[in-house]
């Protein structure tokens, strides 16, 4: 677990301590790391599965080209 120092604005510090005592959380720190969690999948994974597939692709397109072979699976596959 990491400590961090983070300065917040008034709107968002109304938010999380009504989404606190909506989930009869502790304290901010739990709402904030509640709310990352639900909603940094839905932000992150589809993007960033997506960005490393691509990558990996276009890595391995000199290797074709030099090796000779042909990808099983296309980005779409994937």
């Amino acid at each position: 677990m990491k400590n961090i120092n983070v300065q917040v604005d008034d709107y968002t510090d109304r938010v999380l301590d009504v989404f606190r005592a909506a989930r009869g959380l502790g304290n901010k720190s739990e709402a904030l790391n509640e709310l990352v969690h639900e909603f940094g999948p839905k932000i992150l994974e589809p993007e960033l599965n997506e960005q490393f597939a691509k990558e990996v692709l276009h890595e391995t397109a000199e290797w074709e080209t030099k090796l000779k072979f042909k990808r099983k699976m296309t980005l779409d596959a994937l």
